[in-house]
Formats: structure tokens, C-alpha cells, sequence
């Protein structure tokens, strides 16, 4: 793999919201990337947390003694197993560490929007919805994506019904059209020769869709959806109606991703030994017998050795947890998303799904920046979950080498993967959950309910480009002030860009921008579908025009269309792509090898 120079790696498509898609092998993120790490006692506060807002109704529970005694006392009585890249941890939680969860409860419920009936999920920046559609909407849209199920189910798979990867924008082949209006070969994007990140044959189309300004929130997508065929004007409403769903997930997201609004720890700090009786070496150098046993004993010690772990404030929950100095609308905006629509089949003969990849959404082509997805329908099959992690940096303030403190302080272990797991979220039909693309995300498995059925799943996925991106944030009303609402007015804290947790994703200007960072969109990508084509011209065209006139407008269009199997061929070559993709970013950002503290 070949690495770029800094200054070509650093001065495109570095604007915008926080993204994963950097070099983190490249040799300059020595001490790892991403936030610093949270303690193991913290982590196990975030499971405790996000049990208790699991119970139905919980925000009207916070104030009864009756249940804050119960849930005080299940978790005085609960070993929280905390997940870290090496094995479960057993945690305890004291009950100071139980109050300030319970204290805490009231900035969760402040943040709870009732409107919407969306709140945060399993951990941070993560949100979801039980009511994403009510029945008569599931129903319906489900009803109107059986136009694209033309095949029947066979065996246990996934589908994409509704497939980026077919008709993507084929750099050197696909058509767009320029700011002078005319139709040329999408160009390659640049340094992509120096960057794993950035493909230099295909990216995603996103649609552009335009959001209310005001009034009920409604969305219309403003160019063709790809793999929806333009006239299934049902389907294109249902899609347009589960997006206008999305909206206030994505933008909660977006708002506490965004670089004004810091993600303070609840327990930040390092720990340190309070004793420093080290076991004695052996007298003689040649004491093979002898060394061997201090190098054990050394080690037990190192893992037992009495320690001072970094704790809550003595004053308990600061409050405040609600508090952001930006909140991100995307109202009157027009924003890209790219839509994929996956029906998963279990049968009986192989009665599990087993899940997909650890992964984030996209390339740095595509910019993808947040992302939902929503269960349209469940039948016959065990709740399906997303699990999160985060790769984290090294923590700061102790002696390097020191695994004794990293193992029982943070769970990082010396050259295991630097990432720490961050909960789970379960999806039922109708639910809905949102995420930063900064999280890597994996589904969990599925299985039948009763085996001697087969089951299905269909979810929804609306993955959002950066909508501070050039070309993302016009308004598609020209009365409409987008200052209003574009984040990226908004004044920021000043900060060191070469102390970014995503070093340059900051999105001050520090890093460049411009024409090139522009993610094309279907609206200036004609339609690359040959059928799409051909049923528009036989739909358009005089019935007594002879067919050898339809053939001859084909032949002459070819060059820009894409006919089923060679769609099929790209389709496949894509995917294969992005599975060696998520194996080498997995191994260059999300698991690097953990080297010690950062001084």
C-alpha cells in the first residue's frame, strides 16, 4: 500500500463533520485515533444507564422512590460484563457510580423528544425510535417494495431489493454533467493512488432530497431515486415519508457530532499506584531458574499491585448532560442520502443469519456521516441488534508500557485492537436507529423463532453524506436564509487541528475543500438503467414509430447505459471492493495495535 506525502492527504475532503476515512497505518497517529478511552467503570455506568431507559416509559419513573429503589438495588447486585478487544471484564459499580446513573437519568429525559418519540440509544450520539412508522405506513410501503421483489426467496440470504451497488457512478465511464451543464466521464477522484479510503472505480449515488422548511416536516426527493424505477410514484412517497422519519434522529445525531458540542467523560483522568513494592531481581545474572520466576512474579504483581482508578466527581453528577452550544436542523435544507432497502430470508434448513462484518458506511468517496435504518417488517425471526464500537487513542499521563494500569483501568490491552465496544441496540418492526459513522457497527445474528417456518426481516438504510459538503447545503428555497441553519455558521471553540481526535475532519477550512470534495448525486447523473431507458422512450415515443428508430436511439445511447448483467458484474466487483475495504480499514483505524500511554 502505498502512502501519500502529509500535505496530499490532508488537503481534500477534509471539511465537514467528524468521519473515519484517514490513513490511521500511515504512521502519524503514533499513540492510536479517536477519543481517549473510557474507564471500565464508566463503560459498565453506560450499560446500567441503558438498561434502566429500556424499561417502558422510564422518564416517568425518575421522580417515584419506588423505582429508583429498585433500580438502585438491581444494580447493586449486577457484575456488569464489560466488553474490551481481549474478553469480558467483570465490573462492580459502587453505589456512588449507581447514583450519579440515577441522577443522570433527568439530562436523558431533558434531551427525550416527545414530538418525535426519538431519545439516545445504548450509548452517546446513538438514537432510535420505537414509532418510526405506525402500521398503516409499514403496511403500505411494504406493499409498494413487492413491485421490486421479481424473484422468490431461496434458502437463508440477504437481498438488497433496492442496491446502491447497482447503476453506481463508474468513474472514466459514468456521465456528469459539469457546471456548464454539459455531460462528461465522471472523473477519478484525486490522490486516490495515495489513499486505501478513496476507490478509484465506484462510488454510491445519493439522492438529493429537500426538507420542509417549516409546518409538518416533509421530504421530496429532488432527482430519481437509484434502483427505484422513476414512475413507481407510490414507492417513491413511501421512501420520501420513512426519510421525513429519519430527519430528527439524523439531525440529533448530527448535532451532538458536531465539533462544538464536546463529549465530556464522566470519569475523566489516569490512575496511579499507591504502592511501589516491586518484586527484587535475582542476584546473579546467569540465575536462569531465578529470572524466569521474577519475570512471573513481575507480571502478577503488575496485575494485582494496589491502584488509584480515575473516579466521578466527588460532588456526583454535574448535570448539564442536555446542554449543547449547536443544535443542527437540517429544515429547508436539501440533503443527499443514499438508500438501500435489504430483505433478509432465514429457512428452515439453515435457521440463522450470521450477521454482517464489523464496518462504517461507505468510502471517503461517498462521505457518508450519520446513518439509519429502519425494521419495516419482522416475521418468524429472534430481534435483530446493531452493536457499536469506537477505536480509541492512547490515555494520557502514566508510564509508557504499563499494561498492569491499561488492562484494569481501561481494558487495552499491549498490541491488541485500540477500540472499545459500546452497547447494543435491538430493532422491531416499526423501530428505528440512527449513528455517527465515526462508530463502527455490525449486525448481530438472526434466528427462526419456530424453525419449521421460514422467517424474513426487511430494514430500511438511509446512510447521509456530509451535509457540509459543497453542493449539500444549498436550500431549495431561495427566500430561505440557510444561516439559520447551517451548522457550519455557527462560531466554534478554537482548537489545534493536529490535535483533532480525526486530525483535519474538523472542519474549520484548515484542510482545503472545494469543487473536488462535491459527492454527485443523482441529479446531475442521468439514469444509467438501459431498461429504465427503453421503457421511457416506449412509454414517450409515437406508437407507429418503427421499432428500429427505439433501437437505433438505444445504440446510439449505450455508451452511458448499463444493461442488467453488466450492472450485475458491477454490483458484484463493488462489493467485493468494499469487503476488502472494511478488512483493511478495521486493521489501519478501528483496531490498531494499542502501544502504550501518550505522554
Amino acid at each position: 500500500m502505498t502512502t501519500a506525502p502529509e500535505a496530499l492527504e490532508t488537503t481534500k475532503l477534509s471539511r465537514g463533520y467528524l468521519h473515519p476515512f484517514w490513513n490511521g497505518g500511515s504512521g502519524r497517529y503514533l499513540y492510536g485515533v479517536g477519543e481517549l478511552p473510557r474507564t471500565l467503570t464508566e463503560l459498565a455506568m453506560c450499560q446500567l444507564s441503558a438498561t434502566i431507559r429500556r424499561t417502558d416509559g422510564w422518564w416517568t419513573k425518575l421522580n417515584d422512590p419506588a423505582w429508583r429503589c429498585h433500580w438502585n438495588n438491581a444494580a447493586r447486585n449486577t457484575v456488569f460484563n464489560v466488553r474490551t478487544s481481549t474478553g469480558l471484564t467483570g465490573t462492580f459499580l459502587s453505589q456512588k457510580h449507581i447514583e450519579y446513573v440515577l441522577d443522570e437519568l433527568e439530562g436523558y429525559r431533558a434531551l427525550r423528544d416527545a414530538d418525535a418519540n426519538c431519545e439516545v440509544s445504548c450509548f452517546d450520539r446513538i438514537w432510535e425510535t420505537s414509532a418510526a412508522h405506525d402500521p398503516d405506513s409499514l403496511h403500505s410501503l411494504q406493499q409498494e417494495l413487492n413491485v421490486l421483489r421479481t424473484t422468490p426467496p431461496a434458502g437463508t440470504h440477504c437481498r438488497n431489493i433496492v442496491n446502491p451497488y447497482l447503476y453506481p457512478l463508474v468513474y472514466g465511464r459514468t456521465l456528469v454533467r459539469d457546471r456548464a451543464g454539459h455531460l462528461v466521464p465522471a472523473p477519478r477522484p484525486p490522490f486516490a493512488q495515495f489513499n486505501y479510503t478513496i476507490s478509484d472505480a465506484f462510488a454510491c449515488l445519493p439522492t438529493p432530497f429537500a426538507v420542509s422548511a417549516a409546518g409538518p416536516l416533509r421530504v421530496r426527493a429532488r432527482a430519481y431515486i437509484n434502483g427505484v424505477p422513476p414512475w413507481q410514484h407510490a414507492l417513491v412517497r413511501g421512501l420520501e415519508g420513512a426519510l421525513a422519519r429519519g430527519v430528527p434522529l439524523l439531525e440529533r445525531v448530527l448535532t451532538d457530532l458536531h465539533r462544538a458540542n464536546l463529549l465530556p467523560h464522566r470519569i475523566p483522568g489516569t490512575c496511579r499506584y499507591t504502592t511501589w513494592d516491586e518484586p527484587l531481581t535475582p542476584e546473579h545474572s546467569d540465575d536462569e531458574d531465578g529470572w524466569a520466576t521474577y519475570q512471573r512474579e513481575l507480571r502478577a504483581w503488575a496485575l494485582s499491585r494496589p491502584i488509584q482508578y480515575p473516579d466521578v466527581s466527588e460532588e456526583g453528577y454535574p448535570g448539564g448532560l442536555e446542554e449543547r452550544r449547536v443544535r443542527v436542523s437540517l429544515r429547508g435544507r436539501t440533503v443527499k442520502v443514499i438508500v438501500k432497502v435489504s430483505d433478509i430470508h432465514i429457512h428452515p434448513n439453515h435457521p440463522t443469519f450470521d450477521g454482517t462484518p464489523w464496518h462504517a458506511e461507505g468510502m471517503r468517496n461517498e462521505r457518508i456521516v450519520a446513518s439509519t435504518v429502519q425494521c419495516l417488517s419482522m416475521s418468524n425471526v429472534t430481534p435483530i441488534s446493531l452493536a457499536f464500537r469506537m477505536p480509541v487513542r492512547a490515555p494520557v499521563g502514566c508510564a509508557a508500557d504499563d499494561e498492569g494500569a491499561t488492562i484494569r483501568t481501561w481494558g487495552l490491552r499491549m498490541h491488541a485492537p485500540s477500540h472499545q465496544f459500546l452497547g447494543t441496540a435491538a430493532l422491531h418492526a416499526g423501530h428505528a436507529v440512527a449513528w455517527p459513522n465515526i462508530y463502527q457497527h455490525r449486525y448481530t445474528d438472526v434466528r427462526l423463532e419456530d424453525a419449521t417456518r421460514p422467517g424474513m426481516l426487511t430494514l430500511l438504510h438511509l446512510h447521509l453524506v456530509d451535509p457540509e459538503l459543497p453542493g449539500t447545503h444549498d436550500t431549495h428555497d431561495n427566500k430561505h436564509d440557510s444561516s439559520q441553519h447551517d451548522s457550519s455558521q455557527h462560531d466554534s471553540p478554537p482548537h489545534d487541528c493536529k490535535n483533532d481526535a480525526y486530525a483535519g475532519a474538523c472542519g474549520c477550512g484548515c484542510g482545503g475543500g472545494g469543487a473536488a470534495d462535491e459527492v454527485p448525486a443523482t441529479d446531475r447523473v442521468p439514469p444509467q438503467d438501459a431498461a429504465w431507458v427503453r421503457a421511457a422512450l416506449e412509454a414517450g415515443v409515437d406508437a407507429r414509430v418503427p421499432s428500429e428508430i427505439l433501437e437505433r436511439i438505444m445504440a446510439f445511447a449505450q455508451d452511458a447505459l448499463l444493461g442488467a448483467a453488466e450492472a450485475g458484474a458491477c454490483a458484484h466487483a463493488m462489493r467485493e471492493e468494499r469487503v476488502r475495504f472494511w478488512k483493511e480499514h478495521n486493521q489501519l483505524w478501528f483496531s490498531l495495535p494499542f502501544a502504550g500511554f501518550e505522554n
